[in-house]
């Protein structure tokens, strides 16, 4: 990731957080500068960890849910 803002060449201290662009297809990673305040993005290759991964729901939730509709 870039060190500096784009803007005023501050040296980030701060997290870079991740974000979807609107067809949730593009990933970035942002950081708003805490010397100027504005928001520096980098677009970046979306690799998953797994840890994201989301188990499938057991048949008995999903039929709760079905019955809940």
């Amino acid at each position: 990731m870039k060190k500096e803002c784009s803007y005023c060449s501050n040296e980030f201290s701060e997290e870079w957080r991740s974000e979807w662009g609107e067809n949730k297809e593009q990933h970035y990673k942002s950081i708003v500068c805490s010397n100027c305040g504005k928001k520096d993005c980098v677009r970046v290759a979306f690799y998953s960890s797994g840890d994201t991964h989301k188990p499938k729901n057991s048949s008995l939730e999903s039929m709760l849910r079905k019955v809940r509709q």
